[in-house]
């Protein structure tokens, strides 16, 4: 790795984290992030460079020649030459600076990030540390992925990783596609049904309002699409019902539990929607649904006439 980018992370199309406060930071458009190596609980500085890389001094060859001689395998001063050192080590190889967790460099030394592609060349000694910084600090994300798992909450940066970046392309153009083809075998009262339990008002609008209205929902928000979509289809259908129950106040809320009729008197079906649908669900309470269906029925043709 030589050349590394930092970007912002993106929020959408044309937006990013940049701008939105948090954690004590106002952050507006064109704020520059500047950062030292902050402690950690041990009061360490958070560098990066504790890690074990190959040592370019050590040959393997001269290595294994002075172990069959019966000698230690040293430098010029009679230090031994280990096979590993830290990351820190190698760096203060290359550079004039003293690393040691003590050193006053951790105090001085910063990162500065801005709007845009920040690019570091890690054959640049203080590049490379500013690299490996970035990647210790909450305030970067080491990758895209490593972001949407929830690992960095706090980041409002992150550094590029094009195979990472393509496969997430890639993944989410599956994605879609899978969203506009799984909308486009939905019949008529599927698509009702997929989007009263999404919440979308659609109980006194037309077939064709319904199907364009779901249709941009999918192409647009198809993730969330496909968490509905993707349900059991009985569980839709129940889930569904239990929407329209409440939208004819057949079935009512009292402190998010649901009861059917009035909360005084009727029974309750379950303490938040998720148990009542379960409620509904189960076999057991066959009857209980359909005699609930026919009840919503025969108010929304009491509507009718």
């Amino acid at each position: 790795m030589s050349i590394v980018i930092v970007k912002p992370l993106s929020l959408g199309p044309t937006e990013s984290r940049l701008g939105y406060e948090k954690e004590g930071y106002t952050r507006v458009p064109g704020t520059t992030f500047n950062f030292h190596a902050t402690n950690d609980r041990q009061g360490r500085p958070k560098h990066g460079l504790s890690y074990l890389v190959d040592n370019p001094k050590y040959d393997k060859t001269e290595a294994e020649l002075a172990k069959e001689q019966g000698k230690d395998y040293t430098d010029r001063d009679g230090k031994r030459i280990p096979e590993k050192i830290t990351k820190r080590e190698e760096l203060e190889s290359r550079c004039q600076y003293n690393l040691a967790n003590d050193s006053e460099f951790w105090h001085e030394f910063k990162v500065r990030l801005t709007e845009g592609n920040n690019v570091f060349d890690t054959t640049i000694p203080e590049d490379d540390i500013r690299y490996h910084m970035c990647k210790a600090s909450d305030l970067v994300a080491n990758s895209e992925m490593e972001f949407r798992q929830g690992k960095c909450p706090n980041a409002v940066f992150v550094i590029v990783n094009d195979d990472e970046e393509l496969s997430l392309k890639e993944k989410e153009r599956d994605e879609r596609i899978e969203a506009l083809d799984l909308f486009s075998k939905l019949n008529p009262d599927q698509k009702r049904q997929l989007c009263r339990i999404i919440g979308m008002g659609v109980s006194n609008q037309t077939d064709k309002f319904v199907s364009v209205t779901l249709g941009e929902f999918a192409e647009n928000n198809y993730k969330k699409f496909l968490s509905f979509a993707k349900k059991p289809k009985e569980r839709i259908q129940v889930e569904s019902l239990l929407q329209e129950a409440v939208e004819a106040n057949v079935v009512r809320i009292k402190d998010k539990r649901y009861f059917r009729g009035n909360p005084e008197e009727g029974m309750e079906l379950g303490f938040d929607f998720t148990t009542a649908a379960d409620f509904l669900a189960n076999p057991k309470n066959t009857d209980i649904r359909q005699s609930l269906a026919n009840e919503v029925s025969a108010k929304k043709n009491k509507r009718v006439e």
